[in-house]
């Protein structure tokens, strides 16, 4: 036996002068009255105009759920390979929107290293970052080349640990 595919193929007619060239898969879970519901979908659309000669095209994928029995979309992926949380036209490789209160969750449940956010430039150049310590159970905050710039423990800081602000000194004795 060989491989097994599926092939969707949508129903829009282009010459028609359809503008909306989609496919889709919708998953169904049966109600208890025997009819199906729609609980999730997955949305293939043609992102710019195409050139069937040129068998080129564009194209971005959607993921929806269902919610109180209305379809949202969730998550989108553009033909570029930016993908979009909560938006439907991310303009970075990974882009989180919400109208509420937006967050996003780095869970380490065995707490045997360092959790945290990295950035890098060129050539794996550390630019700096923030981090879980879990050795000191401290949170730090790096500098270019990954090294602590400056750390919730450091009683340098007492902004983190007083509350109190100071500038230009590096003991503050009061609120701001």
């Amino acid at each position: 036996s060989g491989p097994v595919g599926l092939t969707i193929t949508n129903t829009n007619n282009p010459s028609s002068g359809e503008t909306n060239q989609s496919a889709s898969i919708d998953f169904r879970l049966t109600h208890p009255t025997n009819t199906y519901i729609s609980a999730g979908e997955i949305i293939v659309g043609k992102e710019d105009d195409w050139n069937p000669g040129s068998g080129q095209a564009d194209s971005w994928m959607a993921f929806h759920t269902t919610n109180a029995g209305v379809s949202h979309e969730r998550m989108r992926i553009k033909s570029g390979g930016n993908v979009g949380i909560g938006t439907n036209a991310p303009g970075y490789p990974l882009e989180v929107y919400s109208e509420t209160y937006p967050q996003i969750m780095i869970d380490g449940t065995d707490n045997s290293g360092n959790i945290g956010i990295e950035f890098e430039g060129p050539s794996g150049t550390k630019r700096g970052g923030m981090r879980w310590n879990s050795s000191n159970n401290d949170v730090e905050f790096l500098n270019e080349g990954g090294r602590v710039a400056m750390s919730l423990l450091d009683s340098s800081h007492d902004i983190f640990l007083s509350g109190s602000v100071g500038i230009g000194t590096a003991s503050p004795s009061g609120h701001v």
